[in-house]
Protein backbone atom coordinates (compact mmCIF):
# COMPACT_ATOMS: atom_id res chain seq x y z
CA UNK A 1 0.00 0.00 0.00
CA UNK A 2 1.18 3.50 -0.86
CA UNK A 3 0.57 6.18 1.76
CA UNK A 4 1.31 9.77 0.80
CA UNK A 5 0.70 13.38 1.64
CA UNK A 6 1.03 16.43 -0.62
CA UNK A 7 1.43 20.16 0.11
CA UNK A 8 2.58 23.29 -1.69
CA UNK A 9 6.36 23.45 -1.39
CA UNK A 10 7.71 26.55 0.35
CA UNK A 11 10.54 28.30 -1.52
CA UNK A 12 13.11 27.04 0.99
CA UNK A 13 12.03 23.37 0.84
CA UNK A 14 15.33 22.15 -0.64
CA UNK A 15 17.17 23.82 2.29
CA UNK A 16 14.79 22.20 4.77
CA UNK A 17 15.53 18.81 3.19
CA UNK A 18 19.28 19.41 3.57
CA UNK A 19 18.79 20.31 7.26
CA UNK A 20 17.15 16.94 7.96
CA UNK A 21 19.90 15.20 5.96
CA UNK A 22 17.61 13.92 3.21
CA UNK A 23 19.61 12.04 0.58
CA UNK A 24 19.17 13.36 -2.97
CA UNK A 25 18.30 10.44 -5.27
CA UNK A 26 17.84 12.13 -8.65
CA UNK A 27 15.74 14.22 -10.98
CA UNK A 28 13.32 13.14 -13.70
CA UNK A 29 11.03 14.81 -16.21
CA UNK A 30 7.70 13.14 -16.87
CA UNK A 31 4.69 13.37 -19.11
CA UNK A 32 1.58 12.01 -17.38
CA UNK A 33 -1.53 11.06 -19.36
CA UNK A 34 -4.59 10.40 -17.21
CA UNK A 35 -7.43 8.36 -18.68
CA UNK A 36 -11.12 8.20 -17.88
CA UNK A 37 -13.79 5.81 -19.09
CA UNK A 38 -16.96 6.19 -21.12
CA UNK A 39 -18.47 3.46 -18.94
CA UNK A 40 -17.31 4.38 -15.41
CA UNK A 41 -16.21 7.81 -14.21
CA UNK A 42 -12.83 7.20 -12.55
CA UNK A 43 -12.86 10.68 -10.98
CA UNK A 44 -16.08 9.77 -9.14
CA UNK A 45 -14.91 6.27 -8.12
CA UNK A 46 -11.49 7.42 -6.85
CA UNK A 47 -9.59 5.43 -9.46
CA UNK A 48 -6.74 6.55 -11.68
CA UNK A 49 -5.46 5.02 -14.91
CA UNK A 50 -2.24 6.74 -15.93
CA UNK A 51 0.50 6.35 -18.52
CA UNK A 52 3.72 7.99 -17.35
CA UNK A 53 6.55 8.63 -19.81
CA UNK A 54 10.06 9.52 -18.65
CA UNK A 55 13.29 9.19 -20.63
CA UNK A 56 13.08 5.77 -22.31
CA UNK A 57 10.47 4.35 -19.94
CA UNK A 58 6.66 4.09 -19.98
CA UNK A 59 4.64 2.86 -17.00
CA UNK A 60 0.91 2.05 -16.94
CA UNK A 61 -0.56 2.57 -13.46
CA UNK A 62 -3.90 1.72 -11.91
CA UNK A 63 -4.66 3.31 -8.53
CA UNK A 64 -7.62 3.04 -6.20
CA UNK A 65 -7.41 5.99 -3.83
CA UNK A 66 -8.95 6.74 -0.42
CA UNK A 67 -8.22 9.64 1.98
CA UNK A 68 -8.16 9.85 5.77
CA UNK A 69 -7.27 13.16 7.48
CA UNK A 70 -5.68 14.43 4.27
CA UNK A 71 -3.36 11.42 3.99
CA UNK A 72 -3.81 9.42 0.79
CA UNK A 73 -3.97 5.62 0.94
CA UNK A 74 -3.69 3.96 -2.46
CA UNK A 75 -3.62 0.47 -3.84
CA UNK A 76 -1.28 0.77 -6.81
CA UNK A 77 -0.55 -1.65 -9.64
CA UNK A 78 2.12 -0.76 -12.23
CA UNK A 79 3.62 -2.38 -15.30
CA UNK A 80 6.05 -1.34 -18.02
CA UNK A 81 4.43 -0.69 -21.42
CA UNK A 82 5.26 0.64 -24.87
CA UNK A 83 3.66 3.24 -27.20
CA UNK A 84 0.86 0.96 -28.47
CA UNK A 85 -0.70 1.21 -24.97
CA UNK A 86 -2.36 4.49 -26.01
CA UNK A 87 -4.26 2.75 -28.82
CA UNK A 88 -5.12 -0.22 -26.63
CA UNK A 89 -6.62 1.98 -23.90
CA UNK A 90 -8.67 3.95 -26.44
CA UNK A 91 -9.96 0.73 -28.06
CA UNK A 92 -11.08 -0.37 -24.58
CA UNK A 93 -13.24 2.78 -24.31
CA UNK A 94 -10.88 4.94 -22.30
CA UNK A 95 -10.09 8.51 -23.32
CA UNK A 96 -7.37 11.03 -22.49
CA UNK A 97 -8.76 13.19 -19.70
CA UNK A 98 -5.77 15.21 -18.46
CA UNK A 99 -2.16 15.58 -19.57
CA UNK A 100 0.43 17.26 -17.37
CA UNK A 101 4.21 17.59 -17.26
CA UNK A 102 6.22 17.20 -14.10
CA UNK A 103 9.84 17.81 -13.11
CA UNK A 104 10.54 15.71 -10.01
CA UNK A 105 13.45 15.86 -7.57
CA UNK A 106 13.57 12.78 -5.35
CA UNK A 107 14.98 12.50 -1.82
CA UNK A 108 15.05 9.74 0.81
CA UNK A 109 14.80 9.97 4.59
CA UNK A 110 14.58 6.71 6.51
CA UNK A 111 12.11 4.61 4.49
CA UNK A 112 10.24 7.66 3.18
CA UNK A 113 10.45 8.95 -0.38
CA UNK A 114 10.19 12.72 -0.62
CA UNK A 115 9.46 14.36 -3.94
CA UNK A 116 9.73 18.03 -4.82
CA UNK A 117 7.56 18.34 -7.92
CA UNK A 118 7.25 21.24 -10.31
CA UNK A 119 4.01 20.85 -12.27
CA UNK A 120 3.88 23.00 -15.39
CA UNK A 121 1.20 25.66 -14.87
CA UNK A 122 0.62 24.80 -11.18
CA UNK A 123 3.89 25.43 -9.34
CA UNK A 124 5.92 23.49 -6.77
CA UNK A 125 4.69 20.78 -4.44
CA UNK A 126 6.15 18.33 -1.96
CA UNK A 127 4.99 14.73 -1.63
CA UNK A 128 6.02 12.45 1.22
CA UNK A 129 5.42 8.78 0.45
CA UNK A 130 5.79 5.46 2.25
CA UNK A 131 5.17 2.02 0.80
CA UNK A 132 3.99 -0.20 3.65
CA UNK A 133 1.68 -2.99 4.70
CA UNK A 134 0.62 -1.21 7.89
CA UNK A 135 -1.45 1.97 7.56
CA UNK A 136 -0.82 3.09 11.15
CA UNK A 137 2.98 2.83 11.02
CA UNK A 138 3.21 4.42 7.56
CA UNK A 139 1.01 7.33 8.63
CA UNK A 140 3.19 7.93 11.71
CA UNK A 141 6.36 8.04 9.57
CA UNK A 142 4.80 10.63 7.27
CA UNK A 143 3.63 12.74 10.22
CA UNK A 144 7.17 12.69 11.65
CA UNK A 145 8.72 13.87 8.35
CA UNK A 146 6.02 16.54 7.99
CA UNK A 147 6.93 17.82 11.45
CA UNK A 148 10.66 17.86 10.65
CA UNK A 149 9.98 19.84 7.43
CA UNK A 150 7.56 22.26 9.09
CA UNK A 151 4.54 21.09 7.10
CA UNK A 152 1.34 21.45 9.09
CA UNK A 153 -1.86 19.45 8.72
CA UNK A 154 -3.69 22.47 7.26
CA UNK A 155 -1.00 22.71 4.52
CA UNK A 156 -2.05 19.32 3.13
CA UNK A 157 -3.65 19.22 -0.31
CA UNK A 158 -5.85 16.18 -0.83
CA UNK A 159 -6.45 16.88 -4.54
CA UNK A 160 -4.38 14.88 -7.02
CA UNK A 161 -2.32 16.60 -9.72
CA UNK A 162 -4.96 15.69 -12.34
CA UNK A 163 -7.66 17.29 -10.16
CA UNK A 164 -5.55 20.43 -9.72
CA UNK A 165 -4.96 20.61 -13.49
CA UNK A 166 -8.71 20.16 -14.17
CA UNK A 167 -9.47 22.91 -11.64
CA UNK A 168 -6.98 25.29 -13.30
CA UNK A 169 -8.40 24.56 -16.77
CA UNK A 170 -11.97 25.17 -15.56
CA UNK A 171 -10.94 28.39 -13.84
CA UNK A 172 -9.30 29.63 -17.06
CA UNK A 173 -12.47 28.80 -19.06
CA UNK A 174 -14.70 30.84 -16.76
CA UNK A 175 -12.40 33.83 -16.27
CA UNK A 176 -11.94 34.55 -19.98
Amino acid sequence: MEIEVKARAPKDMENRLKKIKAKFVGETKEKNVIYNSKFRDFVRTGEIVRVRESKNKMILTYKSVRYKNGIKYAEEIETSVEKPIYSILEKLGLFKDVVYHKKRREYKVDSCNIFVDHIRGLGKFIEIEVITKGRERGGKKIERIMHLLGIKENDIISASYPELVRERINKEKYTK
